[in-house]
């Protein structure tokens, strides 16, 4: 499969000790401005997740820059899980992704 817009992947995830699919979408992916987005969502849930990656040259290397805008649809959503979500979110799906990124240019450099 290639990584281009509407091109689709599933994670099994763990979240506040529930099981559940992430279905995610490509919206964009800018090679020239170094720019790659998707969108999330549980699967079953109207609510979403819009995530925005970011890659600028620094050096011998880059900067990953990773932001995200939630998009919750449901008043249980707008009020309840979207505040809970988004400190989880910047505590530690950040901080994993980026570090699961690292290990894998780190291996790729390698091989």
């Amino acid at each position: 499969n290639r990584l281009e817009p509407g091109a689709e992947w599933v994670v099994s995830l763990r979240l506040m000790g529930m099981r559940f699919n992430s279905r995610s979408t490509v919206l964009e992916l800018d090679r020239g401005r170094r720019r790659f987005m998707h969108r999330s969502r549980r699967e079953h849930s109207p609510s979403s997740t819009v995530w925005t990656w970011t890659v600028r040259p620094e050096g011998t290397g880059a900067v990953v820059t990773l932001a995200w805008e939630l998009q919750p649809v449901t008043r249980l959503h707008t009020w309840v899980i979207a505040p809970v979500r988004s400190r989880q979110i910047g505590a530690q799906d950040v901080t994993a992704s980026l570090a699961a990124l690292g290990r894998m240019v780190r291996e790729r450099s390698l091989s």
